[in-house]
């Protein structure tokens, strides 16, 4: 008899994993391959199925089940990713246009692409077609060194296509993502926590698409995030400075972070050792970058960036519509700068807040943390953004940054109205959602009241 029961659990347990993986494969190629920007119900469908099979990997990990089945097809899955082009994002169009003014000698922060061909009339033929694809071209670059360095290296005249300069660029972008995996095998050993929470991360349909199909560098700045952690926990200061200062070379959204570390830090030897590591590597790499002109053409760029753009934020929207209510405009100069300096006194108490000398298995608790508040206050949040917190998350398992990678996929819809137009109930519907679920996690696990009460709790 129990034989027989325990054959019928078998049986379930890999009927689900061949359900689990049956849809997440199909999921994964039918937005990978064949969803368009503007075709929201092949979208939406391809993710959802996705995500059941998502939600089904990690079911069955966490039971302790076909964890290594599922890790194995992740890594499989963004291998075949490598022969897609990027469908639900254009831009891979500036990554090759940075790449290109390289190559003919051009800083990529010296001229915008609209005042490069007033200027450089004799090149327009060339890059005409580039350009008409191009999404800001009235903007300077707001990539940091590391990235543009990818591109600089995938679009040497004789690769020639488009299609292998993605692959080259896609190959880097893979080859972060085996760092990854194994960085996070290292780290769940040393944390001491089930190989099952890896599936999180890197199982997650959102993580898979954005930066093996969609090229986005949060892939590559996680990978250099991840190991400067375990430099940190190793004592190995200056090395984890260096991949810190690679991460934020990467992207510059770590930097949020340094306050944390410091403090994590806490010994002026230590610190110095960590910062002549940071200091060194992003001087060699920001310093070039942005020699002459560079650093103001660079802020410029991001300060329209963040100062003009609007996309898919929560508060922001109900301060816009009060704004308007009373002056009858968009009060978005004033409100932007406002809520990013909120955003940075919140992050710096949650730093000044946290329990010292901070624990190292308490740590991603205050950099989750920390991020959430800066997500909820930014003015963009576009789906990759959550690409950092997902991967916090695999250290502190949780049910709201999961979810919110699937209903953040929902913002999708806006490319197929046209002209281009933001969906609001989709706002609505993300963020009341999402409140539900930190309202939820806060009475009923501890490491979001451990975060935000340190030492009190």
């Amino acid at each position: 008899m129990k034989k027989e029961q325990a054959g019928s659990v078998t049986n379930v347990t890999r009927a689900l994993e061949v359900l689990g993986m049956v849809l997440l494969t199909g999921g994964i190629l039918l937005v990978g391959f064949y969803a368009s920007q503007d075709n929201f119900k092949l979208i939406f469908t391809g993710y959802t199925l996705a995500f059941l099979g998502y939600a089904l990997g990690i079911h069955l990990g966490v039971m302790g089940h076909s964890w290594r089945q599922f890790f194995i097809l992740a890594l499989i899955l963004r291998i075949v990713l490598l022969f897609s082009l990027p469908n639900l994002s254009d831009d891979v169009f500036r990554f090759i246009w940075d790449g290109k003014m390289m190559h003919l000698g051009i800083h990529p922060l010296s001229d915008r692409p609209e005042d490069f061909l007033v200027t450089h009339q004799f090149l327009s033929g060339e890059l005409n077609p580039l350009y008409s694809q191009l999404n800001s071209p009235n903007y300077y670059t707001v990539y940091p060194p590391v990235a543009q360095i990818i591109f600089f290296l995938s679009t040497f005249s004789f690769f020639g296509s488009m299609k292998v300069m993605v692959f080259i660029m896609k190959l880097l972008l893979l080859l972060g993502e085996g760092f990854t995996m194994y960085g996070l095998l290292l780290a769940l050993r040393m944390f001491r926590l089930s190989h099952w929470n890896l599936l999180l991360f890197m199982l997650n349909p959102l993580a898979i698409l954005e930066i093996m199909g969609n090229m986005h560098f949060e892939g590559l700045m996680i990978a250099f995030l991840l190991w400067s952690g375990l430099a940190l926990a190793r004592k190995r200061w200056f090395w984890s400075g260096g991949l810190f200062a690679l991460a934020v070379s990467t992207k510059l959204l770590p930097l949020m972070f340094l306050p944390l570390i410091l403090l994590y830090l806490s010994d002026v030897r230590v610190i110095t050792r960590f910062l002549l590591g940071c200091c060194l590597i992003g001087g060699l790499l920001f310093v070039p970058f942005l020699w002459g002109v560079g650093w103001m053409h660079f802020w410029t760029s991001l300060h329209l960036y963040y100062g003009t753009f609007e996309f898919n934020a929560g508060l922001y929207y109900i301060l816009r519509a009060i704004g308007k209510y009373f002056v009858g405009y968009n009060l978005i100069h004033f409100i932007g700068p406002a809520l990013a300096a909120v955003s940075l006194v919140a992050i710096l108490w949650v730093a000044l807040k946290a329990r010292r000398p901070i624990p190292m298995r308490n740590l991603p608790g205050y950099l989750l943390l920390s991020y959430m508040i800066y997500a909820l206050l930014s003015l963009i949040l576009h789906p990759w953004y959550l690409l950092l917190p997902l991967f916090l998350s695999v250290f502190v398992p949780n049910a709201i940054v999961p979810v919110w990678t699937y209903l953040i996929t929902l913002t999708y819809i806006n490319y197929s109205f046209h002209p281009y137009s933001e969906a609001m109930w989709v706002v609505l519907l993300e963020y009341t959602v999402l409140l539900a679920l930190i309202a939820w996690e806060f009475r009923t696990t501890r490491w979001l009241r451990k975060s935000l009460w340190g030492r009190k709790q």
